[in-house]
């Protein structure tokens, strides 16, 4: 059963005793027999380690420290509060700084689209980078047109002397470069191949999928060793025909 920290208890002698309760009920035969041998024996009630004399002053000095310790009510927290110091986002001032940024810059860009949808006003609060705006955002009869581009007839442009282009037949020619026969061509000293020194002879190397080359073949007939055989091996005498 696990322990009660509020209860019921004797104290006698100015010390506790350890019977203990609940109800006040429960405790009073035992506190009638003790109180023959102690006098001054009493029953208290015990709460946040501390004995009262009753529940209820307990509970009202527990309200009273409640209503003294309570602090002042504040004002609820907003999106934009921060632990520490003035509970503020320090960088918030730079995030507001370009927002007023962006709004201004769409006002401005508002305006300027409201200036050419009406013909006839005068613009105001223009920049210098307002002279780069792209004409085909606007339909065809409200673009700004300047003064129109003169074009001089073909026929009418100014033309300096013509290019003098002479004949491929007439055009002056150089001697023939001389062409050698073949055999009468110089000719330099023969190549010489150096000589490859003897080298052993070594197997070609194989490729992938080739199959192995057989094992030579000796050039004699076998010779069949004299003497008994060797012992594991079978005799080749027996099985050659007679």
């Amino acid at each position: 059963m696990p322990p009660r920290y509020s209860y019921w208890t004797i104290i006698a002698g100015g010390l506790p005793t350890a019977f203990r309760a609940a109800e006040k009920d429960e405790l009073l035969p035992t506190f009638s027999r003790i109180k023959h041998k102690h006098p001054d024996a009493e029953m208290k009630w015990f709460a946040r380690g501390k004995l009262w004399d009753s529940p209820e002053s307990a509970q009202a000095a527990n309200r009273g420290s409640q209503e003294s310790s309570s602090r002042p009510s504040t004002a609820p927290r907003g999106r934009d509060w921060r632990p520490g110091g003035e509970h503020r986002d320090p960088r918030q001032k730079y995030r507001d700084a370009k927002t007023a940024r962006n709004v201004e810059h769409r006002k401005r860009k508002f305006q300027r689209k409201r200036e050419f949808d009406r013909p006839g006003e005068t613009r105001v609060d223009r920049r210098p980078s307002d002279e780069k705006l792209d004409k085909r955002s606007f339909p065809r009869d409200q673009r700004p047109t300047g003064p129109a581009r003169q074009i001089t007839p073909r026929d009418q442009r100014p033309t300096g002397p013509a290019r003098q282009t002479t004949p491929r037949d007439q055009r002056p020619t150089g001697p023939a470069r001389p062409t050698p026969p073949r055999n009468q061509r110089p000719t330099g000293p023969a190549r010489s191949t150096p000589i490859k020194a003897d080298r052993p002879y070594r197997e070609p190397r194989r490729r992938d999928g080739d199959r192995p080359p057989p094992p030579p073949r000796p050039s004699g007939p076998a010779k069949i060793p004299s003497g008994p055989p060797e012992r594991g091996r079978p005799d080749p005498r027996r099985n050659r025909r007679r």
